[in-house]
C-alpha cells in the first residue's frame, strides 16, 4: 500500500512538472496575444472614459467632473495594480522568448505601466485625489488686482503691454498668489509621491519617471549639463541686450529690473524689445481657420480635430493649453484659450501640430503603442511649427502682409526669435533642476531653491524681502510632473529635424522653411511616414536616428541659434 501510495505521489509530482513545464512554454506570442486582449478588454473602455473626464474637467472646473475623472483615474490605477497580471508580465519579460518586434516593444510599455502602478491601492487612489484637487484649485483661481479680476491671459497681456512699473508689480504679484493656494497640498503630493517610489525600489518619484520613460537619468544631467556650456555665454550677451533696452522702455537702471519687467510672468519667452507689434498682425484674424489651413497645405488636415476642441476662455477652465487623445481611434481635441495675438498664435500652431501628430498614428497599431513614440518626440514636432507665429516670411505669406512691413520687421523678428530660444534655454533649466531637487528632498527651503536658480539660469533679481511659494506657481510641475525637461529634448530635436527637412525636402538652404514649408505636402508625408504612424512601436532614440539618420546631436541647435 506504501508503495502504491509512493507510486502515486511521483506520479503527481511528474503532472506537475510536466504541468509548470507546459505553462512555461506557453510564454510565446500566441499566448500574450490573448493576454493582451483580456486587459484591453477591461481597459481600452475605461481609459477612454477617463479621458474624456479629464477633458471635461478641463474645460469646465467643476467639481462634479473633477470627481469623475478622479474615480476613473482610480479605476484604470485598480486595473494596472492587478499583482497576477504584473507577475505575468514579469514571465514574459524574464523568459525572453516573445519573437515579433513588435509584441516586444508591446510587452516593454505594459511591463512599465503595471511596474508604476505596483503601489498599495489606497495610496494610489490617495494621491490620484490629492493631484485632482490641486488641479482643480488651479483652474479656478484668478489674479484680482485692486479689485478687479484677471484670467492668466489677461495678466499676460498686461505684462506685454503696461509701461507703468507699479502696475506691473501689481499684476505679477497678483498672478504669485496662487503659490499659497496650492503649495502646501503639492508638497503633500511630492511626499506620497516619493512614498510609492520608494516602495517599488527608486530612490524618488523623478527617477522612477525617467527611467519607466525610457530615460537613463545619468544621460539627461549630462545633457542638461552640455546645454548649459552651450547656452552660457550666448545669454549672457543677449541678456544683457534684453537689460538695456528694457531699462530705456521702463526708464529705470539695468540694475533695477525686476521679474515682472520682461512682459511675462515667468520670464521663459523673451520680452518685445524691437518696438514690433507681431499682435497687429493677427487683430481681426481667424487664428483657428489660419492655422487649419495651413497645416492642410501640408497634407496634416485637422479640420475634424479643431471641430471637437475648445479653443476659447471660459469661467473654470483650465488656464493650460493640450492636445488630447480620448480614444486612440481620432477623436483628437485641442484644449486652449485663443485670443487675437501672436501668443495664441503661437499656442494654436503648437497644439494643432501635436494633434497631428496623435491624429496620423498607424490605427493597426496595439492600443497602448498608439502614443508618439516620447513626449519630447511630439513636442519637437510642435515646436518645430510654432515659432512660425513669429516668422516675417510665413507671415506674408499666411497673413499676406506687404514686402515693405516684412522689410521693417524682418531682421528685428530673426533677432527676436534667437533671443526667444537662448531665454527659455535657461527657464528651462530652472524648471529640470528645481524639480529633480524638489524630489530629492521635499522639506528643504523651496522658495530659497527656486530663486537661488532664478538667479544662476536667468539672472534675474528677486523681489526684496519676496518670500513666496512661485515654484507653485508653474502649472506643469503639478499637473505634468517629471516631463518639463522633455521641453529642451524637443528643442534639439526640432533644430535637427529642421536641418533635415531644409537639406532633404526644401532642397534649399537659403529658405528657412517658412516659405517652401507652406502648401507643401511632401513635410507632412515625410513626418507621417518617418515618425507620426509609428507611434510608440519605435522608441525615441529609433525614431530619431530612423528619421534623420543620426542620433540626436545638440549641435543643430547650436548651428541653427547660436552659430548660425
Amino acid at each position: 500500500m506504501k508503495a502504491h501510495l509512493n507510486f502515486l505521489t511521483s506520479i503527481a509530482i511528474l503532472t506537475s512538472i510536466l504541468l509548470f513545464t507546459n505553462c512555461e512554454q506557453k510564454l510565446d506570442d500566441t499566448q500574450f496575444r490573448s493576454f493582451v486582449s483580456e486587459f484591453e478588454k477591461e481597459y481600452i473602455p475605461a481609459h477612454t472614459a477617463m479621458k474624456l473626464a479629464e477633458f471635461n474637467a478641463a474645460i469646465s472646473g467643476s467639481d462634479s467632473d473633477y470627481q469623475k475623472a478622479a474615480e476613473l483615474n482610480i479605476k484604470i490605477t485598480e486595473l494596472l495594480s492587478d499583482e497576477v497580471n504584473f507577475k505575468t508580465l514579469e514571465k514574459y519579460k524574464n523568459s525572453n522568448l516573445l519573437t515579433d518586434k513588435l509584441l516586444k516593444r508591446e510587452l516593454d510599455i505594459l511591463y512599465n505601466m503595471y511596474h508604476f502602478h505596483q503601489v498599495e491601492k489606497v495610496k494610489m487612489a490617495d494621491m490620484i485625489h490629492k493631484s485632482q484637487k490641486i488641479a482643480q484649485k488651479f483652474s479656478k483661481f484668478r489674479a484680482t488686482v485692486e479689485g478687479e479680476v484677471h484670467t492668466d491671459a489677461e495678466i499676460e497681456q498686461h505684462l506685454r503691454n503696461t509701461l507703468n512699473n507699479k502696475e506691473l508689480e501689481l499684476h505679477w504679484k497678483a498672478s504669485k498668489e496662487v503659490g499659497h493656494v496650492v503649495a502646501e497640498d503639492f508638497i503633500e503630493l511630492v511626499k506620497m509621491r516619493n512614498d510609492a517610489a520608494k516602495s517599488l525600489g527608486y530612490n524618488n518619484y523623478f527617477e522612477m519617471r525617467l527611467i519607466l520613460n525610457d530615460q537613463d537619468p545619468a544621460k539627461l544631467e549630462s545633457i542638461y549639463e552640455e546645454f548649459d556650456l552651450i547656452t552660457r555665454d550666448p545669454y549672457k550677451e543677449i541678456k544683457a541686450t534684453i537689460d538695456e533696452r528694457l531699462s530705456v522702455i521702463y526708464s529705470i537702471p539695468p540694475a533695477q529690473l525686476m521679474p515682472w519687467h520682461y512682459q511675462n510672468r515667468f520670464f521663459q519667452s523673451a520680452p518685445n524689445i524691437f518696438d514690433v507689434n507681431l499682435d497687429g498682425y493677427y487683430a481681426g484674424r481667424n487664428i483657428v481657420k489660419i492655422a487649419q489651413f495651413y497645416y492642410k497645405g501640408i497634407g496634416l488636415k485637422i479640420d475634424d480635430v479643431l471641430a471637437n476642441s475648445d479653443l476659447f476662455s471660459r469661467d473654470g477652465k483650465t488656464p493650460a493649453g493640450f492636445a488630447t487623445d480620448i480614444d486612440r481611434e481620432g477623436d483628437i481635441r485641442i484644449v486652449a484659450t485663443m485670443d487675437v495675438s501672436e501668443y495664441s498664435m503661437n499656442t494654436m500652431l503648437y497644439e494643432s501640430a501635436y494633434s497631428a501628430y496623435l491624429k496620423n498614428i498607424k490605427r493597426e497599431l496595439p492600443y497602448v503603442l498608439r502614443e508618439p513614440s516620447h513626449v519630447f518626440v511630439a513636442d519637437a514636432i510642435a515646436t518645430l511649427f510654432s515659432r512660425f507665429s513669429a516668422n516675417p516670411d510665413w507671415l506674408e505669406e499666411m497673413i499676406t502682409i506687404s514686402k515693405k512691413e516684412k522689410a521693417g520687421i524682418v531682421d528685428k523678428c530673426n533677432l527676436h526669435h534667437m533671443m526667444n530660444k537662448l531665454v527659455f534655454s535657461r527657464w528651462a533649466q530652472v524648471m529640470y533642476h528645481f524639480e529633480k531637487s524638489l524630489y530629492e528632498n521635499p522639506d528643504q527651503n523651496l522658495n530659497k531653491l527656486w530663486w537661488t536658480l532664478v538667479g544662476e539660469y536667468q539672472k534675474l533679481n528677486a523681489p526684496e524681502n519676496w518670500d513666496n511659494p512661485d515654484w507653485a506657481t508653474k502649472i506643469h510641475l503639478i499637473t505634468q510632473p517629471c516631463t518639463y525637461h522633455n521641453y529642451i529634448l524637443g528643442e534639439l530635436f526640432a533644430s535637427q529635424l529642421h536641418a533635415y527637412i531644409k537639406s532633404n525636402i526644401v532642397k534649399d538652404e537659403n529658405d528657412d522653411c517658412a516659405v517652401k514649408c507652406i502648401n507643401n505636402p511632401e513635410i507632412g508625408m515625410y513626418l507621417i511616414d518617418q515618425i507620426f504612424k509609428h507611434g510608440k512601436s519605435l522608441n525615441w532614440e529609433e525614431i530619431v536616428e530612423s528619421s534623420t539618420g543620426e542620433p540626436l546631436n545638440p549641435d543643430f541647435y547650436k548651428r541653427q541659434y547660436i552659430n548660425p
